[in-house]
């Protein structure tokens, strides 16, 4: 290959600079040599998938020094690409998105003709699949496609195209993963070997995640034999630990480990700590399997070892879970409890950083259009007094008056635009905050009901093995306690991850999804009436949710704060909108202090209204009970 005849060309560049550097430095009659050099330098970083890191990270710092030198603005840009895709093999992102924010700046379009531009926007993207967020890397390879199938190189297109199989593989859409895989399998190999190999594999992941271990195999051969014959290390690696999912899925699980291990070894030659962790957690994973807890734990452990020497964060859940499972299954359980608090520790700080980004993004996202309007603002009042300033004085009183009525339709045109802005501005944020509740509401609920609901289940067949232990009646007393207080926490746990994402509103409508909901909480203490002749269950499943919110949180309010024996709720239609009444003959309160009983929940009740472009009203009066009235408009399916 190419590489082999550049290397020496390089030692040879290395030698003379060190010559020249005692001599005071390189003359500019040495400029072949470097440019020399500088080409081969290039040649080395572009085939980063066959060497390993640290050799990559050399070269592509020594392509930025040599460009630099030779003063050529396309040549450095080049570079600084190699050094950024470095910086991302290395899981150094912050780094990357840097040098590619400034490339950004620096590419010129008219000379670079959509080349680099297109790779830089790539490797943005892919450093959200990296960061698992997937959604993210899917919305910006979209938003990028349409430009990169126009201007952009075959290479890019087909890797676009692996990067989106990518996204849909992890967000677990293996059948859209696999077709937009397919789109690479019959590209050119002696061009596109590493990008080919790479598509290749995934299909045979995507299978793997379908339980399809027959066409799963074909694919993990063909990825070998490509990766074999073109010296594709990172291809190869990845292709051997695949063949360790097959084979236990097989059973083999001793010949998964071996396959594991040959992969593991390639991942030392590369460098890349985020592959070397995947692996040890996977050899974990089979050590577990084969009942080898202590080497289990002890590859898991490894594995936590590598995050954090190499500050990667986004894998602390899944370590978390193998060790979990192997102290579980090693009947270590307060390890296992340990392990399951840092799991529920890890989901705290994620959503803490998730909703954090967003509010902080949604306030960028004001300021910067606050400061926009007064730029403009201040434009348009200085044109009007430059207009004014060379204006005719015998024109003088029929130009102030034009001015005067141009100057108010203006003036009422702006104030109609800033009022739509306002309003536009208002619902994206609304939008913004109501999917950020039902995203945490449906991450928390999955947690509870498949990490803390399959744990406690767990616990209850391991106190079921008791039974035959219990001797005396009070032991027995004792027994039956605990395992009526564990079935009250386990229908608790599922009551609450039922309440967070009621799945009944996609399986039987918004209409018998109510009827369920008023079933449940009607009690002595609290009659509920539910009449509806509207035909809500066509309207669109997520105004149906929000409605279904809505009314989840007004009764909420009714039995915290009313005290009320009977609610009455009704839904009708008139003029295609959509007539909601929700009333109670609880305590009642005094509406001139509604701010003082505007809680979380009452404004998330108004937040959701005015998102479906809403109105609200409530009427109370002390002692006198409460209705909530609001309407929206009605626009069946």
């Amino acid at each position: 290959m190419k590489i082999y005849f550049s290397l020496p060309i390089l030692l040879l560049w290395i030698t003379v600079c060190l010559s020249c550097n005692r001599q005071g430095g390189v003359h500019r009659d040495n400029g072949g040599t470097v440019e020399q050099a500088l080409d081969s330098a290039l040649q080395i970083c572009r085939n980063n998938a066959s060497i390993p890191a640290d050799t990559f990270g050399k070269y592509s710092r020594l392509a930025v020094q040599l460009a630099a030198e030779l003063g050529d603005e396309n040549l450095s840009n080049l570079a600084h690409f190699h050094l950024a895709h470095y910086y991302f093999n290395t899981n150094n992102y912050d780094s990357a998105i840097q040098l590619c924010n400034m490339l950004l700046l620096q590419i010129h379009p008219p000379a670079d003709t959509g080349f680099l531009v297109n790779k830089v926007n790539i490797m943005k993207c892919t450093i959200q699949i990296r960061k698992g967020n997937y959604k993210q890397a899917l919305d910006c390879f979209f938003d990028i496609l349409p430009e990169v199938e126009q201007t952009g190189r075959q290479d890019d297109i087909y890797r676009l195209y692996n990067n989106i199989g990518a996204c849909n593989r992890q967000m677990l859409r293996h059948t859209d993963a696999i077709r937009w895989y397919m789109r690479n399998v019959d590209i050119p190999e002696e061009k596109y070997a590493f990008l080919k190999a790479a598509s290749v594999l995934n299909i045979a992941d995507c299978y793997i995640g379908i339980d399809n271990v027959d066409s799963a195999l074909k694919y993990a051969h063909i990825a070998l034999e490509l990766s074999s014959r073109n010296k594709l290390l990172l291809i190869q690696a990845n292709t051997l630990n695949t063949f360790g999912k097959i084979l236990n899925a097989q059973g083999k699980t001793a010949e998964a480990i071996r396959k594991v291990k040959e992969a593991t070894e390639i991942r030392k030659q590369l460098g890349d700590p985020f592959y070397i962790i995947s692996d040890l957690l996977q050899l974990s994973v089979l050590y577990k399997d084969l009942g080898r807890f202590d080497l289990g734990i002890q590859m898991a452990r490894e594995a936590l070892r590598v995050a954090n020497d190499n500050h990667i964060t986004t894998q602390d859940y899944s370590i978390a879970s193998v060790l979990w499972e192997n102290y579980y299954e090693s009947k270590r359980y307060k390890e296992a409890a340990e392990q399951i608090s840092e799991m529920l520790s890890i989901i705290s700080r994620n959503n803490e950083t998730a909703t954090a980004d967003a509010i902080a993004e949604l306030e960028v996202k004001y300021e910067t259009d606050k400061k926009e309007l007064l730029i403009k603002k201040q434009q348009l009042e200085l044109d009007r007094k430059n207009f004014l300033l060379y204006g005719s004085i015998v024109l003088l009183l029929l130009l102030m008056v034009t001015l005067y009525f141009v100057y108010l339709n203006y003036k009422n045109r702006q104030a109609r635009k800033l009022k739509d802005a306002v309003i536009k501005e208002q619902h994206q944020a609304a939008k913004a905050v109501i999917l950020a509740q039902e995203h945490e509401r449906s991450q928390l609920s999955q947690h509870l009901h498949d990490g803390v609901g399959q744990t406690l289940s767990g616990l209850k067949m391991n106190l079921q093995a008791l039974d035959e232990r219990v001797e005396t009646k009070e032991e027995a007393n004792i027994f039956e306690n605990s395992m009526a207080l564990l079935d009250d926490a386990i229908y608790e746990i599922r009551n609450i991850s039922h309440r967070l994402m009621p799945n009944n509103i996609v399986r039987l409508g918004l209409k018998n999804a109510l009827h369920l909901l008023t079933e449940k909480i009607r009690s002595d203490k609290l009659n509920i009436y539910l009449e509806m002749d509207a035909d809500v269950d066509k309207m669109e499943p997520d105004i149906q949710l929000i409605i279904y919110r809505v009314i989840q949180e007004s009764i909420n309010n009714v039995i915290r704060h009313s005290g009320a024996r009977t609610l009455q709720i009704t839904f009708h239609i008139r003029n295609n909108r959509l007539h909601v009444s929700i009333a109670d003959d609880g305590v009642g309160f005094d509406t001139s202090d509604i701010l003082k009983h505007s809680g979380i929940g009452l404004n998330n009740i108004y937040t959701r209204i005015r998102f479906l472009q809403g109105n609200i009203r409530i009427k109370s009066e002390p002692r006198q009970g409460t209705q909530v009235n609001f309407d929206i408009p009605f626009s069946p399916e």
